[in-house]
């Protein structure tokens, strides 16, 4: 009884203890299906699923309709989700987009997970410790718990993060071209950081730069019609003058102007200050092997930046007056 019992948990030891791709997999998928659970409809999804089904059937949606977005940024996540709605209708699709999403996830963190060598048991602690954090550190941003365009481009610059670390530099970039066509800010952000990463781990500017060659000559067309949507449109009169970063930080303050609320800063900025030094230090004096020093170096360079535009966010309470 006694070596069975030990047999027993020296399996268990290797099945969730080790690096295992499938093993890591099916443990992150439940829990991340749980915090999606029940699947309510948010607002953000109510707003983006009627633009979606509006693009594929334009002719059922009157000019009074109260949900409108003309922009053609996201015209290739609207074509993704509104066709589907057409088929099966909203209420199918939002149900099989959530578990879809918490699959898609899963499958993206496992393959990280496993690309760093980390176990089971390891990333089901980093899911429990980014869940207990309210999955940010600050800015009012989250990855599970709906589905839109932003959740489908973390997926693939998750998954091109993990490629780069397996110097599959090339398929990394593929990746995160995929994303910014789905959503331009996550994708052009990450590709940023997929970039500094392939530069440490490659320590030659050149192949970097083919990378970012081939990145910018594939999303010119995109870059193009966003430039284009914005100088044409027409300015309301009362807001000849107002600057766009003015207006979005007048209208969502939470995600990028700490200083412009003493109540909201006490009680969603500051937390995750308190939280960010000692992590931020903690991975500084961490001993890494050499295969994960480079992305310890990435990490680095992640929150130096979050730091330094932390720093920089009292100049935006300028623009909101």
């Amino acid at each position: 009884m006694t070596e069975r019992t030990a047999e027993l948990s020296s399996k268990c030891s290797r099945l969730f203890c080790q690096p295992n791709f499938l093993v890591t997999l099916l443990v992150l998928f439940v829990p991340i299906v749980l915090v999606n659970y029940p699947f309510y409809i948010s607002s953000n999804e109510e707003f983006y699923f009627q633009i979606a089904h509006r693009r594929v059937e334009p002719h059922l949606y009157g000019v009074w309709h109260a949900v409108f977005d003309s922009s053609k940024s996201r015209v290739v996540f609207e074509y993704l989700l509104g066709v589907p709605i057409k088929i099966w209708g909203f209420e199918s699709v939002h149900y099989w987009s959530r578990i879809l999403s918490a699959l898609g996830f899963a499958i993206c963190f496992s393959y990280l997970m496993s690309s760093l060598g980390l176990s089971a048991l390891s990333g089901l602690t980093v899911l429990a410790g980014f869940l207990l954090f309210n999955q940010e550190i600050f800015g009012g941003e989250w990855l599970l718990g709906g589905f839109e365009s932003k959740v489908v481009a973390y997926f693939l610059v998750i998954t091109a993060i993990a490629l780069v670390f397996n110097q599959r530099l090339t398929l990394a970039i593929v990746f995160c071209i995929a994303a910014t066509y789905v959503h331009f800010l996550v994708g052009g952000f990450w590709f940023l950081a997929v970039l500094v990463f392939s530069a440490f781990l490659l320590q030659d500017l050149k192949p970097v730069l083919r990378l970012a060659g081939l990145y910018f000559v594939s999303v010119f067309p995109l870059i193009c019609l966003i430039f284009w949507e914005r100088m044409s449109y027409a300015i309301p009169q009362a807001y000849v003058g107002v600057s766009p970063d003015a207006l979005y930080l007048d209208r969502v303050a939470f995600h990028s102007a700490p200083f412009h609320n003493l109540p909201r800063f006490l009680n969603h900025w500051l937390p995750g200050l308190f939280l960010l030094f000692p992590v931020f230090l903690y991975v500084i004096m961490l001993k890494t092997s050499l295969e994960l020093q480079q992305f310890r170096r990435l990490v680095i360079t992640l929150f130096t930046y979050l730091l330094l535009m932390f720093a920089l966010s009292p100049l935006e309470i300028f623009e909101l007056k």
